[in-house]
């Protein structure tokens, strides 16, 4: 099983979905390594919980998935027939 307390989606802090806002990649930038991103660019900080519209669930299923099949990361069967908590704070 699993218990997650404000836990973000797996890869989603570094993924660039379509809709995202870029801004310049510096050594103030927020996010360091972003997938998917021109050089030079980054993704604005916390885009899935600022922005959850930007967010393309699919997009991340299917990373989770690929990593899977690759043996980079544990099973998602591991998940199957398991119960899942997920937990966020009101003031998050």
């Amino acid at each position: 099983g699993a218990c997650i307390f404000s836990g973000q989606p797996f890869r989603c802090a570094t993924t660039r979905f379509e809709n995202d806002y870029l801004i310049p990649q510096s050594a103030e930038s927020s996010v360091p390594n972003c997938e998917g991103c021109p050089d030079g660019q980054t993704l604005v900080y916390d885009h899935c919980k600022n922005h959850p519209w930007w967010v393309n669930v699919t997009t991340l299923v299917t990373t989770a998935q690929d990593l899977d099949h690759q043996n980079l990361t544990n099973s998602l069967e591991n998940l199957q027939d398991d119960r899942v908590f997920l937990f966020r704070g009101s003031h998050d």
